[in-house]
């Protein structure tokens, strides 16, 4: 009964791992890792879309790291004063992070224009003022880590 229970305990099975395998062959042929000179636009255009989508993702992925933390550290605190302010960094983090999410696909009038540099109707924003949210965003993450 001991090595039956033993060999059956082991017994594993394979999952197949198809997402990395996918974007391992998918992207470079969309573009991915090739310098800009050498693309087309409609490979600009797709590079860029891919980027924004992605970058907000990540981003997300960040907050909700941070917000499955702190709901860790809620579980674990007791006091009241210790709580309210966890639920605060929760709401701010959250609130930052989603303005940074959304930053990258409101930052032009027509939302196209964003990734595709050909559209001349539409206006976007000065450059400098999403890099500056984006740095005081980031900045606002790191004062909550430390």
């Amino acid at each position: 009964m001991g090595k039956e229970t033993f060999k059956t305990s082991h017994k594993k099975k394979r999952k197949k791992v198809r997402n990395p395998i996918i974007l391992t062959l998918v992207l470079p042929a969309r573009s991915y890792g090739r310098h800009a000179a050498i693309l087309t636009t409609s490979q600009i255009q797709a590079t860029v879309l891919y980027y924004k989508i992605a970058s907000t993702f990540s981003i997300n992925a960040s907050s909700w790291s941070k917000t499955s933390f702190a709901l860790t550290m809620l579980r674990i605190t007791k006091g009241r004063r210790i709580r309210y302010f966890i639920w605060f960094v929760i709401i701010s983090v959250n609130l930052t992070t989603a303005g940074s999410a959304m930053v990258g696909w409101i930052l032009c009038r027509l939302l196209r224009k964003s990734w595709d540099p050909l559209i001349t109707e539409g206006t976007c924003w000065d450059p400098k003022a999403t890099s500056n949210f984006n740095v005081v965003s980031s900045s606002r993450l790191y004062i909550h880590q430390s």
